[in-house]
């Protein structure tokens, strides 16, 4: 949700200066079922 993802970037803006996060990987706990095969299907991984 929108909201979700506006809360994990305020967290990213209060952390400490001294904290280096070069990147975020935010994916959902309960992805979507597809039927895709393949390299498709990785996006829901």
């Amino acid at each position: 949700m929108p909201e979700e993802i506006g809360e994990a970037i305020e967290c990213l803006i209060k952390l400490p200066k001294k904290v280096y996060m070069p990147y975020i990987d935010m994916r959902p706990l309960k992805p979507l079922k597809d039927e895709k095969k393949g390299i498709e299907k990785l996006q829901y991984v």
